[in-house]
């Protein structure tokens, strides 16, 4: 069991394991400019990608609330829009 391996060995095998593959865990190295303490933070892609998804569906569903509100016209009518074409209508809704 995992639970019988030494701490040590456990320790050993993670960092082989990164050797083998440096980018299975992307970091960023970081300095502060006023002390110089440096460390290491880990890059992770999917929580940043997962920020960024979460806040394009929360901007796209206001759109559609306020076209929705100020045409009448439904989810499908606003998504059937370019987004260019949806920004041009939302510009004029907020004037």
């Amino acid at each position: 069991m995992l639970s019988d391996v030494p701490a040590e060995v456990i320790d050993l095998l993670e960092e082989k394991l990164d050797d083998c593959d440096p980018l299975s865990l992307p970091s960023v190295s970081l300095e502060c400019p006023e002390c110089l303490y440096r460390w290491t933070a880990l890059f992770d892609v999917s929580e940043i990608l997962f920020r960024d998804l979460a806040g394009i569906s929360e901007t796209i569903l206001r759109q559609i609330d306020a076209l929705a509100r100020s045409y009448g016209w439904t989810e499908n009518d606003v998504l059937a829009l370019s987004s260019s074409r949806r920004n041009s209508y939302l510009r004029m809704v907020r004037k």
